[in-house]
């Protein structure tokens, strides 16, 4: 099958009437053309049949414009004269270095419209009469107009690469266009494409679009918006770190972007109008990156998971979605009730999330798709108002979102939990935060949720080096012991073999008994064997779903109370509400509003001679105090065979409850 062999391609929209590609001159009558002049058709083409043409033969041309041939490299008569399609070639767009130098094609079945250049570099040579080329570089005719014969194949010289120096001379005017098949898809060699996209690039249309990239899982097209005031070929200088260059639909269009690539500075701009029209993403597994990009569904009517959608839905098909990174790229929206979804794979990192005003209430919705694996990193939310959310729903999705910047009052996931539809999903956030903290931890889950305590804190426990910390477990009703809340791990290293370790943590909870360890207990995992580091794993709950849990172990010595908010005289108090008691207490030192009232006017002695659960009346108010307890494993069958990391996971399944753990790790 005969072949092209261009690896780099010009686009350039322009304003769409005189710059660009429309600032190259269009054909007209009472014109005698010389060979290597280039034109554009006169009559307005259809979207996507913007062409540039190159004189082959000179001569008058016909009295009225000729029916243009508009597949690669095709030939038109027009009069005496006779054109060659020769649309974005680099060639012809001032680019002598990009231009497929003759002896990387010998021996090699080309098409028509290939332009190359000789091997003294010093003229250009179209493909006129396709076929395989010969071993060994032919004795070239260097006159304008001229045929060399290469085996199979003829050459037309177009003249010499000096006259050629214009540069975006003859640009593809749209970017699908170059994606075609016959122009960036149909390439001969195992090298990535590279397409410069001008940075006035501006190309609109008014009909549904598809983007399917050129590539493989393997091989990656990169689409630069670069400075189109410079040196052709661009350098790296070039390549704009702002989106300047836009790609639109209007009206109810669709922007659709297939196949993978590797897009830069651009803003891909959807719909218009009351429509809710939106961005796909559909790879067939091919990976995505954008980078200094805007993603925009601009649609001024609500589309709560379809704004932007990474990984096409049809009906009731899911396609497969690889990679897709967004690198110093936003999303912008037309309504506060858009969102996005995701399948397969979403790497978002070092971007403002938000271009424009219009801010989603809720941003991620996924709740028809298997699963999406979200990684979000050095993202900035401060555009969120207070009470919005950033994950609606989350299907069995997996996310992690580290060191991002969130604004006061901005909620992960709704404040009911993220409901019955996201079993297996998980939100893990690592150090997000409004302020100058570097402490905050957190994971959601349909079963619960575990944040960054700093009020009720164990004395001696858990800190990030300056702040003393705890975790916050709260327990939602879909919870239950065969389907715990799964806290994230922590691990402590070991180096004593061959003896029983005993791994513990503390915790409190709001409670006159004990917790059962079926309600809350830890998992270890740990090196049992000395010729494998398969794990082997210690529990500290109940055998199976038909055993009775048992009591935890009693915390007679932790002090809970040094962060927490001293009791006032005299003051009213809400349900739930935590405070610290009194220095003389026999219990952790917090206590929790268990009846909503007002304080009395002086300290009740019920707080000192309170113990863990006891209650204490406080004027018209109810508190009791915290029930203290340990979470204790015993490595003893195997014991330790090799030094390592015992893995501590926390497990919590009684519904519609909040513990608090440190999670300072002891061994003994």
């Amino acid at each position: 099958m005969a072949t092209t062999v261009d690896t780099t391609w010009y686009i350039n929209f322009g304003n769409g009437t005189s710059t660009g590609y429309y600032a190259l001159q269009q054909w007209h009558t009472t014109w005698t053309p010389t060979v290597g002049t280039l034109c554009r058709q006169l009559a307005t083409p259809a979207t996507n049949s913007e062409r540039a043409f190159v004189c082959i033969v000179s001569g008058a041309v016909g009295g009225s414009e000729p029916a243009w041939v508009l597949t690669r490299g095709a030939k038109t008569t027009d009069g005496s004269a006779t054109w060659m399609e020769c649309t974005g070639q680099a060639s012809v767009n001032g680019d002598s270095t990009n231009t497929t130098v003759w002896t990387t094609i010998k021996s090699t079945a080309l098409a028509l419209g290939q332009i190359v250049k000789d091997v003294a570099a010093d003229y250009y040579f179209i493909c006129t009469t396709a076929g395989t080329t010969g071993s060994s570089e032919p004795s070239w005719v260097k006159t304008a107009g001229s045929t060399t014969t290469d085996g199979g194949a003829t050459w037309t010289c177009i003249g010499a690469i000096s006259t050629f120096s214009a540069t975006w001379a003859a640009p593809h005017a749209r970017l699908a266009n170059a994606f075609a098949s016959s122009w960036g898809t149909a390439y001969g060699s195992a090298a990535a494409i590279t397409m410069f996209l001008a940075g006035n690039h501006a190309e609109t249309q008014a009909s549904a679009l598809a983007l399917a990239a050129p590539g493989t899982s393997s091989v990656t097209c990169s689409i630069l918006c670069v400075d189109q005031t410079v040196a052709v070929p661009p350098a790296s200088t070039a390549v704009h770190a702002t989106p300047t260059a836009s790609i639109s639909t209007t009206g109810a269009s669709t922007l659709e972007i297939e196949n993978g690539g590797s897009y830069s500075g651009i803003s891909f701009n959807c719909g218009s109008g009351a429509t809710t029209v939106g961005i796909f993403f559909f790879s067939n597994i091919y990976p995505f990156r954008f980078d200094n990009c805007i993603l925009a569904k601009l649609g001024t009517t609500a589309a709560p998971q379809l704004a932007i959608n990474f990984g096409e839905f049809s009906g009731s098909t899911n396609y497969a979605m690889g990679e897709v990174v967004l690198n110093n790229t936003s999303l912008k929206f037309g309504n506060t009730g858009d969102g996005i979804t995701a399948c397969g794979t979403l790497v978002w990192k070092n971007s403002t999330a938000f271009a424009g005003s219009t801010i989603p209430t809720s941003l991620f919705t996924i709740d028809f798709y298997p699963s999406a694996n979200v990684e979000i990193d050095g993202v900035d939310f401060s555009a969120f108002s207070s009470g919005s959310v950033l994950i609606g729903t989350a299907a069995s999705s997996k996310f992690i979102i580290v060191n991002c910047k969130f604004p006061v009052g901005m909620l992960v996931v709704p404040s009911a939990g993220l409901g019955a539809s996201s079993s297996g999903a998980y939100i893990d956030v690592v150090n997000c935060d409004s302020g100058a903290t570097n402490y905050q931890n957190a994971r959601y889950g349909q079963a619960g949720s575990h944040v960054t305590n700093i009020s009720v804190i164990r004395t001696g426990g858990a800190s990030d080096g300056v702040t003393p910390v705890s975790w916050q477990i709260s327990t939602l009703a879909y919870c239950s012991w065969p389907v715990p809340f799964r806290c994230q791990g922590d691990a402590i290293w070991n180096s004593l073999l061959s003896t029983n370790r005993v791994v513990t943590l503390a915790g409190i909870w709001n409670s006159a008994a004990l917790p059962n360890n079926d309600q809350i207990w830890i998992d270890v995992e740990y090196l049992g064997s000395s010729a494998t580091p398969l794990a082997s794993l210690a529990t500290e709950t109940k055998a199976n779903v038909l055993a009775a849990g048992t009591a935890l172990t009693a915390d007679s010595t932790s002090q809970w109370g040094s962060a927490a908010t001293a009791r006032l005289n005299s003051s009213t108090y809400s349900l739930g509400n935590i405070i610290y008691g009194s220095s003389a207490t026999n219990t952790g030192g917090i206590f929790f509003c268990t009846g909503a009232g007002t304080s009395a006017s002086s300290l009740p002695g019920g707080y000192a001679s309170a113990v863990d659960g006891g209650a204490v009346t406080d004027g018209t108010a109810t508190f009791r105090a915290g029930t203290r307890f340990l979470l204790s494993v015993i490595l003893s069958s195997p014991q330790p065979a090799m030094v390592g990391y015992f893995r501590v996971y926390i497990k919590a399944a009684l519904p519609s409850t909040t513990f608090y753990i440190d999670t300072q790790i002891t061994l003994g």
